[in-house]
């Protein structure tokens, strides 16, 4: 019992999560996804290989935060993984070309009280020549995290912001505009 107040009071003193006020910490969930999570759609006047490669340099080396970890594929390879050979479509109709993922930790690193965040990367092929589309996916992986302070949206919208402009931006589930319903 000592050992949990002792976490829940660091947590508390010294979490770098999403504050009221801060920028991209906007959007709350409150259990759209059974726990809380945000799912974003962006268009880029950019090839599929061009995104990744810049998702990869922004998110390689710890994001905008320096809280970000991408994580191994099923297929080996670190960060994304290129499916073009396999002409493969997603269910939003979309050729598929890279899958990937990253972490987001959020607390006090180095302390038992953190939280961690999945980030899932789908790019699509765009309707025009040399455009892609990226769905972007944020879950809180602890059990009951009914509303997050936006930190699913933060997860997403920091990493994004941190890239060459997109075209357009849609909400897919989640994460609603404030003084809405998700």
């Amino acid at each position: 019992m000592k050992a949990v107040f002792v976490c829940l009071l660091v947590g508390v003193v010294f979490v770098t999560g999403c504050k009221v006020g801060e920028k991209n910490c906007e959007r709350v969930d409150n259990g759209s996804c059974g726990n809380a999570c945000c799912k974003m759609e962006y268009e880029f006047d950019m090839s599929p290989a061009s995104l990744v490669r810049d998702l990869i340099r922004v998110i390689g080396t710890g994001g905008p935060d320096q809280r970000y970890a991408l994580q191994t594929t099923a297929e080996g390879t670190y960060g994304f993984t290129d499916l073009r050979e396999f002409n493969l479509t997603s269910t939003n109709g979309r050729a598929v070309a890279y899958l990937g993922q990253a972490v987001h930790t959020t607390g006090p690193l180095g302390i038992e009280c953190v939280f961690h965040d999945t980030v899932n990367f789908l790019v699509n092929f765009g309707d025009a020549d040399g455009s892609c589309v990226l769905t972007a996916f944020s879950i809180s992986e602890i059990a009951g995290a009914l509303g997050d302070d936006g930190q699913n949206f933060y997860n997403i919208k920091t990493v994004i912001d941190a890239l060459p402009p997109y075209a357009k931006e849609s909400r897919l589930l989640g994460c609603p505009l404030p003084g809405t319903e998700a």
